[in-house]
């Protein structure tokens, strides 16, 4: 259980999440699936519930010594979906949906850090009522393990 400010403060949302992975010599796999209740804040807003299920690949171009730096490519299918927001017990029309993306990404290590680049291109979009569609993503993660 997580803590959420929400648009006017006090919701509490659960999340729920199972995950699979394997990292070999050369080639990786992970697949998850979460799925995330959305409480209601103070003002009587509930954004929908929200699922999310990932499947990635990643392949490790060449065998490396121990302590050499580190590059996986992967490719990830990301699928997102929300059910509609709620405001005062009315269904809030241009809410929810579905949306799908490719994520081309790398992970680098080094040692005990990581650089993890990557962007999301969207491939399909099914959102409700007026909504505009997710354009791209871009994120870069920096992770250093103790």
């Amino acid at each position: 259980v997580f803590l959420d400010a929400g648009p006017a403060g006090g919701a509490t949302d659960a999340l729920l999440a199972l995950s699979y992975g394997h990292e070999g010599l050369t080639w990786y796999r992970w697949l998850s699936a979460r799925y995330r209740v959305n409480g209601k804040d103070d003002a009587g807003f509930e954004r929908g519930d929200r699922w999310f299920a990932d499947a990635v690949i990643g392949v490790r171009p060449r065998q490396l010594r121990y302590r050499e730096p580190d590059a996986v490519w992967m490719l990830e299918l990301n699928l997102e979906g929300t059910a509609r927001s709620e405001r005062a017990g009315a269904s809030v029309p241009d809410s929810g949906g579905t949306e799908a993306f490719l994520s081309p990404g790398l992970m680098w290590t080094w040692r005990n850090v990581a650089v993890k680049p990557g962007i999301q291109l969207p491939i399909y979009s099914d959102l409700n009522g007026r909504q505009a569609a997710t354009d791209f993503r871009a994120q870069i993660e920096l992770e250093f393990h103790l």
